[in-house]
């Protein structure tokens, strides 16, 4: 009879499950970064998501954004005039890359980063050289799809306050850069 061949294979296969499983728990290096630098694929999503956001100020305003402080007022606008519906996430998104735009355009220490943890990953607008981070692009899509009208320049500042401390500073100021 050809039972013991069988019964060896299913157990040697159980075992060797059981050990790649229980490698796997202690492979895991805690010391590993959540964080890191965007791919091809990253900035080519990021890209299209403010060619999206361009689209839709060009259509509604005949205005774009550019990439600076200004763009706060213009993100304003399409939140008070709700030219964006409450169930178009991917737009509303696309407005929260320009929000982040505008945090790494302004402060060299801030760049946008690949976060991952276990959800999954996210576009982020991180600290340099930290694992400090802040989610631009649904700090402003998940307050319009709950109904609110934000003040885009406090979501701003809010977000900032949360990096700020672990941002360098300039030298003889407090000033973070």
């Amino acid at each position: 009879m050809k039972v013991f061949p069988v019964v060896s294979l299913v157990l040697t296969l159980t075992l060797s499950i059981q050990a790649s499983a229980d490698s796997s728990i202690y492979a895991n290096d805690e010391s590993a970064s959540p964080i890191s630098e965007l791919n091809w694929l990253n900035q080519n999503f990021l890209e299209k998501q403010r060619k999206k956001a361009n689209e839709i100020t060009r259509s509604e305003f005949g205005s774009q954004f550019h990439g600076n402080l200004s763009d706060l007022s213009l993100l304003q606008r399409v939140v008070d005039e709700k030219v964006i519906k409450r169930d178009d996430t991917d737009s509303l998104q696309a407005i929260g890359v320009i929000l982040g735009d505008v945090y790494a355009s302004q402060y060299k220490s801030l760049e946008w980063k690949v976060y991952e943890d276990e959800l999954g990953k996210s576009h982020a607008v991180c600290v340099k050289d930290t694992q400090e981070c802040i989610f631009p692009i649904t700090m402003l899509s998940r307050r319009l799809e709950a109904g609110l009208n934000p003040n885009v320049k406090i979501v701003y500042e809010k977000g900032l306050d949360l990096v700020k401390s672990h941002m360098p500073t300039l030298p003889f100021s407090d000033d973070p850069y």
